[in-house]
Formats: C-alpha cells, structure tokens, sequence
C-alpha cells in the first residue's frame, strides 16, 4: 500500500485563496489586454468602406491632392447643431461634417475644425484671426477711414461753430425781409441738419468698425458720401448764394460785410472738406479681403484656409438639395460627390501657381458656357476645380442693332506664365456666302495656331460633315494633321444591329466601357459608360513633326460596323465589308515636348437629333432618364464629363491629379473586359454544376458516417 506521508494537501482556505488569485489575475491580464488593445486602436486608427459606391471614403483624386499637400491647411466648418434644424436639413449637415473629418483623417496637413453657428463668440475670433491675415495690405485703407473720421468729425465741430454767426446775422434788425433773410435761414437750418444727420452717421461706422470683420468699403462709401454732401449740397451752393447777395447793389454795407466774413469761414471749410475728400480716394480696396467678408455673411458655410488665400462654400453649395418633384418614389439621391469636388478644387487651386486659362471656342449664334451655354456642365466642373474659364467666338456670333453680325472681338489674353487650353467646338463648316464667317474661321485657325506654338494645350471637338470644304479646305485640320491625326469627317462609324421583327437597321449611337489605357486620362474612367452619336473614324499615322507622340483616346469596339459614306442620301445606309472593322478610333491625343492636342469625332447635329459627347444634353443626363438631374442622381453616361476633366488637366500639364473623382467613385460600376468573358461564361456554365455537386457529395459522405 503506498504512502502519502510526503503529500499535504491544501485547505480549503488555501483553495480558496489560490483559486480566487487565479480570477484576480485573469481579470487584471483582461483590463490590461483590453486598455492595450484599445492604446493601439485609438494610435493606429483603422477604417473600412464595403458601400458600394465607397460613400464613407474619398477619391482617388481627392487623395492624391492631400498627398501633395506640404503646408498646413485649415478647414473650418460654420454650421449649425443638426439637433436644431428639420430632420432633412441635420441628414445634410451631418453629412458634410462626416465628410469633412475625412480630409483630417486623411493628411497630416489639414487640420479641420467645426465651429456651431450660435456660437458668436467662437464664430468672432474665427472672424478675427480671418482679418488679421490682411493686416498690411488693409493699413492704407484704416488710416484714409480714420482721417474721413477726423475731417468729418472735424468739419462737424466747424458747421457748429457756423451756427453761431449765422444766426447772428439772421438776428440783425439791418438784414431786410426778401430772399437773403429766407436763404440765411434755410442755411442755419441744414447746417443744423446736417449735424445732427453726421451724428447717427458716425455712430453706425463706428459699431461696423468694431465688428471682427469690419466693412472697410463700406465706412469708406458712406464717409465720402458724408463729405460730398456737405461740400457740393451744403457749402457750394451757399457760397454760390452769399456772393451774388454780397455783389447785389441793394445790399447795405454792414449786410456786406457780415456776408464777406461768411464767405471766407464757409470757402475755410469747403477747402478742408475737399482736401479729406482726395485723400479718402488714395488707397484703393483689398477686394480679396471684401470678398471674403461678403462669402461670410453666409454663416452656413465652409472655410478652407490656406497658406496664401481663403475660399468659403456656401452649404447650399457644398451639399445642394435635389429637386424632390424630379424624385421618383423611394429613391435616394447621392449628394455627397458635390461637397467632396468643392473642397477638393478649392484645396487643389490654391496649391497652383496659377490656374490654367480654359476657353471655349465657339462659332454658334448663342453662348457656349453660362446661361443658355451647350458646355456649361462641364465648364462648372473646371471652374469647381478653380480653374479660368472664359469663351471666344471667332465669328463675332452677336446681331447689332440693324440685325447684322458684330465683327468678333479679340481672344483671351493669358497672362505671363500661364498655362492655357483651348476647346474648339463643333460648329458648321463657313457659309461660302459669308465672307464674314469665313474670316472668322481664318482668324481662329491662325489664334490656334499662335497658341499651339506657344506651347498650350488645343482640344479639338470635330463632328460629321457629309459636305465638302470649300476653297482652301478645312483649315482646323491642318491644324491637327501634322501631329499624324486624320480626321475622316466625311464619313460616320455607323452598327448594323436587329429589330424585334428580325430586320437590320443603322445604328449610329455608341456605349462603351472599354477604354484605351495608353494615357491617364482614361485609366482613371475604365469601367464607366460613356455614350458616343454619330462618330466619325480618326485615322492615325505617322507624325510629321520629331519626337512627336500620338495615342488613342476613345476606341468603339463591336462587330458589324462600318464607316458609312452615304449619309447624305435619303435612303437608309447598307452594310458595307469594304470599309466594315471591329474597332474605330474616335478620339486621340497626342504629345510633342510641351505641346498637346486632343482631337475627338462624336456628334453635333441638333437638326437630326445628334449631341456632342461632352454638350450638357449628354452629361446632364441623368440615372433616371431626366436631364438635367444628373447632380443629383448621378449622370447615365459617367465616362463623358470625367473624360472632358480628364482631358483638360493633361492638356494644362496637370496629369498628377488626374484620377478617380469624387462623382466617378459614386457610380456603381462593373467592368468586365472582353477576354474575361470566356472564362465568366464556362465558371456560370461548368463551376457552378461542379461546386454543387461537390457539396452534394460531401453531405452524403458525413451522413454516411453519421
């Protein structure tokens, strides 16, 4: 039998007590483990986005933007409580917030901060420290409002001294009754007036002074109005009046002489008014600072502040409401790429040395961008990156009052080392008939041409035209053609497709979501739909100039096509193997040194029904069918207005930030490439049956075993 001399065993307090150190250090290593988990989390901040359209993360674009960043920017958000608005209003709010503490999260060098707009106090040392910035530029303009205040405040302690001796000569027997006692007495009165009047003046400049964000321009106006109306209402016309009286034969000596001293106070008076007068027009106005101030009186708002400049969004802006009566029943709009573009060109235009020049080259009767413009969506794209947008018309394009086209007016001027792009519009071929019109061509070929050699960037929008050129030809081609770029014009990539009824018929509009990865101008839109009418086909060869590149922009691809040349006819076109390929180039780019062009053949007839690929009737389109609501709904051809943007920053030299944009990355896209439609087709056709009979074998085998 075995001993158990040597073996103690424990008691039960000893068990106790070892079991509850046990829980005790269980529990610490636990806390411990959970305050260090939480150490590394808080440190090293982690974030995933699974929406579909990565609503909770920034662009490609915008990320690329804030890499570059080297100094410290500021975004500081003026907006109220979401608890204190409608409901509508706090999803809005709290929606720009979330989007803004993305760019914090984002770069090291944006800090943002978010100021309630009921908190005054807080919203005025913002205002302040907004002012200081503009301390020395705003020096000459306080110190000519404070001498306005001086010369009034001056003049008012004058005009109350005048007071005195007119009265006294109103009150002398020997002034008779008539006109001279009647004047005398009116002058008393707005002498009175007007000092009371220059009394509340004062005290109004003085309260706008002392706000954070004083109304210099403002102070300044009303002082000079103060100063003008009492030197050319008051004192010009009394000393006008107490002349011809003291000239007036009838008027006794002592009258005279009263008069005399008058004269010589009130000409005293007027002498100081006008010399306070020309210095209140020395300084000019910081409109950079008045400008600012006007945006603040939006206090909805967002500040972006940078090192050198200060831009402020407007909410409305930011995050703008969509029409709810072009909403369909339960949809949802997506708001949030507005905000995100804004902040992103604001941020991106005040990194630029100088933004870019853009001009739209029109030969129309109307505008091309602004009101009643055909390109205006994509003109407020450029100009929401802050990029220069301005519109020439060669042909004069406007009526004079006899009805007659007004001669055109001179291109825009770029400044000195300012990159420019020009956009030539499609527009008709010149009417023979017009010598005007041809001029008018001639002239802008010869612009485009001083601007090619000067190294800016041309787009070309060219368009089908089954009328040839008359006499010298098309002079906008040669523009492009020694850069080995053809444009077949005469002709239109056309697709025979099948009705319901079997029979063929023309198709001359295109989709596509392929994209030639050749530039990045298309690598950031692959996978987007872009939509393409009426298409001519671009040849390209051999540059004629050295060191000259040339790739393709936009490529249909789809059997069945042909380059029709027989449009011009009034029967329908017929397949044709003889010019019939699977691919049609429609848009290139090319590149020599510093130089580039782009030219594209899509579209621009609205007599037959045809847009141009990057007019609003084609990116304004929007998801839903219904122009015009592609803001809020997201455009149903995405790739056409990214494409246009894309274009235009490679063709200023701006390739670095050309990437997924905030309104691309909020579009649901799949991209599926043709080679990798063969091994989708035999996964749905082959995996799927085998998968399921796989799993149908390994439940068998585990009841089996069961």
């Amino acid at each position: 039998m075995a001993s158990s001399a040597g073996v103690t065993a424990d008691t039960q307090s000893t068990r106790r007590f070892k079991y509850g150190l046990n829980v005790a250090v269980a529990v610490a290593a636990a806390v411990a483990l959970v305050a260090v988990i939480n150490w590394i989390g808080y440190r090293q901040f982690i974030r995933s986005d699974w929406t579909a359209t990565r609503k909770y993360s920034l662009s490609d674009q915008t990320r690329k933007v804030l890499d570059a960043l080297d100094v410290e920017h500021r975004i500081v958000s003026l907006l109220p409580p979401p608890h204190r608005v409608h409901p509508e209003d706090a999803s809005i709010i709290r929606q720009a917030i979330d989007l803004i503490d993305e760019y914090d999260r984002r770069s090291s060098q944006v800090k943002v901060e978010h100021l309630a707009a009921t908190d005054i106090t807080a919203i005025e040392r913002f205002h302040e420290s907004l002012r200081s910035r503009y301390d020395q530029v705003l020096q000459p303009l306080q110190k000519s409002i404070n001498d306005g205040l001086e010369a009034v405040k001056t003049f008012q302690k004058q005009a109350t001294e005048l007071i005195e001796p007119v009265g006294s000569m109103l009150e002398d027997e020997r002034l008779p009754q008539g006109d001279l006692r009647t004047f005398t007495s009116r002058v008393q009165s707005v002498l009175r007036n007007r000092v009371s009047r220059i009394e509340r003046n004062l005290r109004a400049i003085r309260q706008t002074l002392e706000s954070e964000m004083p109304a210099y321009e403002s102070a300044k106006s009303s002082l000079n109005e103060m100063l003008d109306d009492v030197q050319s209402g008051v004192f010009g016309p009394s000393i006008e009046q107490f002349k011809r009286f003291a000239n007036d034969k009838q008027t006794t000596d002592p009258i005279k002489d009263q008069l005399l001293k008058l004269i010589e106070k009130f000409e005293a008076v007027q002498q100081d008014l006008k010399t306070a007068r020309a210095g209140m027009n020395e300084p000019e106005s910081v409109s950079d600072y008045e400008n600012l101030r006007d945006q603040l009186a939006t206090r909805e708002s967002v500040v972006i502040v940078g090192p050198k400049e200060v831009q402020v969004i407007a909410l409305n802006d930011l995050l703008r409401a969509p029409d709810r009566s072009q909403m369909q029943p339960g949809q949802v709009p997506e708001l949030r790429f507005q905000g995100e573009e804004k902040l992103t060109g604001a941020l991106m235009g005040m990194n630029m040395q100088e933004q870019p020049l853009i001009v739209f080259v029109g030969g129309g009767q109307g505008p091309s961008i602004g009101p009643g413009g055909n390109y205006q969506k994509v003109a407020q794209r450029l100009q929401n990156i802050n990029f220069k947008v301005e519109q020439w018309n060669p042909t004069g394009g406007q009526r004079g009052p006899m009805g007659r086209p007004m001669p055109p007016g001179p291109p825009p001027e770029p400044k000195q080392g300012q990159k420019a792009v020009w956009i030539v519009l499609p527009s008709p071929p010149p009417d023979p008939r017009n010598p005007m019109a041809a001029a008018g061509t001639q002239q802008l070929a010869s612009s485009i041409q001083r601007q090619l050699d000067r190294g800016d960037g041309v787009m070309f929008l060219r368009s089908f035209n089954p009328m040839p050129f008359m006499g010298g030809g098309d002079e906008i081609a040669k523009l492009y053609e020694p850069w080995g770029i053809t444009a077949q014009t005469d002709r239109a990539v056309l697709m025979q497709v099948s009705g319901p009824d079997r029979q063929t018929f023309p198709q001359p509009r295109f989709d596509t979501v392929q994209w030639p990865d050749a530039t990045p101008i298309t690598k950031a839109i692959d996978g987007m739909k872009g939509h393409f009418e009426l298409p001519s086909p671009l040849v390209l060869g051999k540059p004629q100039q050295a060191n000259t590149e040339v790739f393709p922009l936009i490529e249909l691809r789809s059997p069945r096509m042909w380059a029709a040349t027989d449009l011009a006819t009034n029967q329908q076109p017929k397949f044709d193997p003889s010019t019939a390929s699977n691919s049609f180039v429609i848009g290139a780019a090319a590149q020599k040194d510093d130089a580039r062009i782009i030219v594209t053949t899509a579209g621009h007839d609205p007599r037959l029904g045809y847009r141009s690929w990057a007019s609003d009737a084609t990116t304004d389109l929007g998801a839903i069918g219904i122009p015009g609501t592609a803001d809020a709904f997201g455009a149903m051809w995405p790739a056409n207005a990214e494409l246009f943007v894309n274009s235009i920053m490679w063709l200023a030299g701006l390739e670095e930030l050309i990437a997924v944009s905030a309104r691309a990355q909020d579009i649901r896209r799949v991209n599926i490439k043709p080679e990798q439609i063969p091994g989708l087709r035999w996964t749905l056709m082959a995996g799927l049956p085998i998968v399921t009979f796989g799993a149908g074998i390994g439940v068998w085998r585990m009841r089996r075993k069961g």
